[in-house]
């Protein structure tokens, strides 16, 4: 198969993997419906970041980005539509954000053209996962996600330090990073909720979930 022939085979099959619906499921226990298929994979991911298109630099149309897995995501109505800040891990165990949209939260989910980009801080982070997000009183959308960083320069022992941080955004492009909120008092913080200021007291309130043990 050519390259063009093999490209417009990928993307006309992703096509009609998006457009698929999701029917709702029978039985159920008459509190909760639930729905044939998973609403966001990792066969959701575009193309376009898995693929290098260009035939004089991928001939034979080979996957550069491997995707394992599209979870834990952070889910928010904006613009009159259902938001995913999902994890995205591929295959060297590293992940980062994209932010898919559905009309109806159930199927039709797609992501937009590009995936989050932050700008580092003074401590560059190891790897990203499961952003929660929180549309505030200021007019911020907030987005608290666990971070990893080494322990220390040229650290081989693979100890890291996890935390979490804060980024806001108006559109939920990924435009500011504002560094790492109060910490547990835990060494491995792996969550963090923030509540608006109307939630106690009329103040902001950060929720940490530390692990036992």
């Amino acid at each position: 198969m050519s390259h063009s022939s093999k490209l417009t085979q990928l993307l006309a099959d992703q096509e009609a993997f998006l457009a698929r619906p999701n029917p709702k499921a029978e039985g159920g226990n008459g509190v909760f419906d639930r729905y044939a298929y998973p609403i966001l994979t990792k066969d959701h991911v575009p193309l376009s970041w898995r693929y290098d298109f260009d035939p004089a630099t991928n001939p034979f149309l080979m996957e550069r980005q491997g995707i394992n897995a599209v979870f834990n995501a952070g889910a928010i109505e904006y613009g009159g539509k259902i938001c995913l800040a999902a994890r995205i891990e591929g295959y060297d165990r590293k992940s980062f954000f994209g932010i898919a949209e559905s009309d109806n939260g159930i199927d039709g989910f797609r992501f937009r053209e590009f995936p989050l980009q932050f700008p580092e801080t003074e401590d560059p982070d190891i790897n990203v996962y499961d952003m929660r997000l929180t549309q505030h009183e200021d007019g911020w959308i907030y987005g608290v996600f666990c971070t990893e960083r080494s322990a220390g320069p040229g650290c081989s022992c693979g100890r890291h330090l996890l935390g979490d941080r804060p980024v806001r955004d108006h559109p939920l492009q990924g435009s500011g990073k504002l560094g790492t909120p109060p910490r547990s008092g835990h060494s491995f913080q792996t969550a963090a909720q923030l509540r608006p200021a109307s939630g106690i007291r009329g103040r902001p309130v950060l929720l940490l979930y530390p692990p036992t043990g």
